[in-house]
Protein backbone atom coordinates (compact mmCIF):
# COMPACT_ATOMS: atom_id res chain seq x y z
CA UNK A 1 0.00 0.00 0.00
CA UNK A 2 1.41 3.37 -0.93
CA UNK A 3 1.27 5.86 1.91
CA UNK A 4 2.92 9.09 0.90
CA UNK A 5 5.82 8.16 3.19
CA UNK A 6 8.15 7.09 0.41
CA UNK A 7 7.32 3.40 0.47
CA UNK A 8 5.17 0.62 1.76
CA UNK A 9 3.87 0.43 5.32
CA UNK A 10 5.83 -2.35 7.05
CA UNK A 11 4.05 -5.18 8.86
CA UNK A 12 3.62 -4.66 12.59
CA UNK A 13 2.15 -6.77 15.37
CA UNK A 14 1.75 -3.98 17.93
CA UNK A 15 -0.26 -0.81 17.41
CA UNK A 16 2.31 1.20 19.37
CA UNK A 17 5.04 0.19 16.89
CA UNK A 18 3.08 1.33 13.84
CA UNK A 19 2.14 4.60 15.58
CA UNK A 20 5.85 5.28 16.20
CA UNK A 21 6.57 4.48 12.55
CA UNK A 22 3.93 6.97 11.34
CA UNK A 23 5.24 9.56 13.82
CA UNK A 24 8.79 9.08 12.51
CA UNK A 25 7.49 9.88 9.01
CA UNK A 26 5.55 12.95 10.20
CA UNK A 27 2.28 11.27 9.18
CA UNK A 28 0.55 10.60 12.53
CA UNK A 29 -2.44 12.87 13.22
CA UNK A 30 -4.26 13.45 16.49
CA UNK A 31 -8.00 13.27 17.14
CA UNK A 32 -8.61 16.73 15.67
CA UNK A 33 -7.85 15.41 12.15
CA UNK A 34 -10.86 14.43 10.01
CA UNK A 35 -10.01 11.10 8.36
CA UNK A 36 -10.68 10.30 4.71
CA UNK A 37 -11.19 7.02 2.87
CA UNK A 38 -7.96 5.01 2.74
CA UNK A 39 -6.50 6.44 5.96
CA UNK A 40 -5.16 4.11 8.63
CA UNK A 41 -7.07 4.88 11.83
CA UNK A 42 -6.11 4.05 15.41
CA UNK A 43 -8.42 3.57 18.39
CA UNK A 44 -7.97 4.11 22.12
CA UNK A 45 -10.89 2.03 23.40
CA UNK A 46 -9.99 2.54 27.07
CA UNK A 47 -9.58 6.33 26.66
CA UNK A 48 -6.32 5.99 28.57
CA UNK A 49 -3.82 7.21 25.99
CA UNK A 50 -2.94 3.71 24.76
CA UNK A 51 -3.63 2.76 21.13
CA UNK A 52 -5.59 -0.51 21.28
CA UNK A 53 -6.75 -1.18 17.73
CA UNK A 54 -6.24 -0.20 14.10
CA UNK A 55 -8.45 -0.13 11.01
CA UNK A 56 -8.72 1.32 7.52
CA UNK A 57 -11.18 4.15 6.86
CA UNK A 58 -13.73 3.08 4.27
CA UNK A 59 -15.81 6.25 4.30
CA UNK A 60 -16.74 9.30 6.38
CA UNK A 61 -20.23 10.79 6.35
CA UNK A 62 -21.91 13.23 8.71
CA UNK A 63 -19.33 12.72 11.44
CA UNK A 64 -19.53 8.92 11.24
CA UNK A 65 -16.34 7.06 10.31
CA UNK A 66 -16.87 3.65 8.70
CA UNK A 67 -13.90 1.32 8.95
CA UNK A 68 -12.63 -2.02 7.72
CA UNK A 69 -11.03 -4.06 10.48
CA UNK A 70 -9.57 -7.53 10.44
CA UNK A 71 -9.84 -9.03 13.89
CA UNK A 72 -12.47 -9.74 16.45
CA UNK A 73 -11.96 -10.84 20.06
CA UNK A 74 -8.22 -11.45 19.51
CA UNK A 75 -8.88 -13.55 16.39
CA UNK A 76 -8.18 -12.46 12.83
CA UNK A 77 -11.32 -12.98 10.69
Amino acid sequence: MGNGCGGVIPKFSRCSDVVRWFESKGRFRDGSYTPVAGDIIFFDWGDNGTIDHVGIVESVSGGTVNTIEGNRKSVIV
